[in-house]
């Protein structure tokens, strides 16, 4: 048993009242929200009360939310259908960054005949909107940019991006998986992908926002649900626990966030404090107030993860390795951070469950599992 959880942008635990309202519903909530009986009708009001709890918190109307599985399809669902809805004989360009999760740049990778311009990144993460504007002066089809990125917690300037896409008349699809619950989010966006498990809500369900006007073609076919963008049957469990999780998001989280940031800074202070020439990545950008991003030199993060958690600690590793198997992280090295120092980095990532006690224990554990690193050489 882990006794402190500090890899909240990996999951995070399901809030109990989610749980609950889950529970309830498991029993009472059976019937397939498509059906005209009773039972049916019963699921689809649950649905669409979360939707509308989902759309509050997106600033968006109740029709403009799609479920979907997570984030990962709800990102493929916007990138696959918005690019398709460009159409034949139209721009095959599609504008996205170096640093993007693995579902987009996977998902831009793979389509058939496309031009990809990945946006650059400085060494704080930040997105050069110089770049961006000059290459939205040719035809393009999509720009697909995150809201915030998951290993550093650098924001981008969603806002001045929505702005120079709808300049361009170009579709702009973000990613806000990781800025759900973590500050505003975008509102000027045509497509928004996010997800539960991110905000203490259940794995498995997610949601893309589509804009108004905006008629998406959709992946599943065979099925008229979601107003026929995403067909197949209703995870209404789920989706009843996204709601409420979204719901809670909105319950004093200016407070929650403000406690979140004052213990990641105390953490990054102590661990500074406490490993000689460790440094945070991203820094001195603005960032989520949930994630640090530590380089801590010599010590290599895979090892570092593995014995922190025989001491207690859960947390990921900047790198997404197995030693001399995988690359280190892609978005530290978009950063210009040498292949060593990405293969020496930590992430430590909290949410509104982080207690006092859990740094602690973590800044007490870390310089003992440095140092026995240290001595055996790894």
């Amino acid at each position: 048993m882990n006794t402190a959880y500090l890899d909240n942008h990996a999951t995070t635990a399901l809030d109990p009242r989610v749980a609950e309202a889950m529970g309830t519903a498991m029993l009472s909530h059976f019937g397939n929200p498509s059906s005209l009986h009773g039972p049916g009708r019963q699921a689809r009001k649950a649905v669409n009360e979360a939707r509308q709890q989902v759309a509050e918190v997106l600033g968006a109307r109740q029709r403009e939310v799609v479920f979907t599985s997570g984030g990962t399809e709800a990102n493929n669902l916007a990138i696959r259908s918005a690019f398709a809805l460009a159409g034949e004989g139209q721009s095959r360009r599609i504008i996205t960054s170096a640093v993007e999760h693995p579902s987009v740049l996977e998902t831009v990778a793979t389509r058939p005949g496309v031009e990809v311009v990945k946006v650059p990144v400085d060494s704080e993460g930040q997105l050069d909107l110089a770049f961006l504007e000059a290459a939205l002066e040719a035809p393009t089809a999509l720009v697909s940019l995150m809201a915030a990125n998951n290993e550093t917690g650098v924001r981008f300037d969603v806002e001045s991006i929505a702005d120079l896409c709808a300049r361009a008349g170009v579709l702009f699809h973000c990613d806000a998986v990781q800025a759900l619950g973590k500050g505003p989010l975008p509102t000027a966006a045509d497509l928004v992908s996010v997800s539960a498990h991110k905000i203490h809500g259940p794995k498995g369900v997610g949601a893309l926002r589509v804009r108004k006007g905006l008629e998406l073609p959709p992946l599943h076919a065979g099925g008229h649900q979601e107003r026929g963008r995403r067909g197949g049957t209703e995870n209404t469990l789920a989706i009843i626990g996204f709601g409420v999780a979204a719901q809670l998001v909105g319950m004093g989280n200016d407070t929650e966030l403000e406690r979140i940031r004052g213990l990641r800074d105390r953490l990054e202070a102590g661990i500074c404090a406490r490993i000689e020439r460790a440094r945070v990545n991203g820094g001195s950008a603005q960032r989520l107030p949930t994630v640090t991003n530590v380089h801590l030199p010599g010590l290599e993060g895979e090892a570092m993860v593995i014995a922190l958690d025989m001491e207690g600690v859960a947390i990921s590793s900047g790198s997404a390795c197995s030693s001399g198997t995988m690359e280190p992280s892609h978005v530290l090295l978009a950063m210009g951070l040498p292949y060593a120092w990405a293969n020496c980095s930590l992430r430590f990532s909290l949410s509104r469950f982080t207690t006092d006690e859990e740094i602690d224990f973590t800044l007490e554990r870390l310089p003992q599992v440095a140092q026995r690193l240290q001595a055996l050489g790894l």
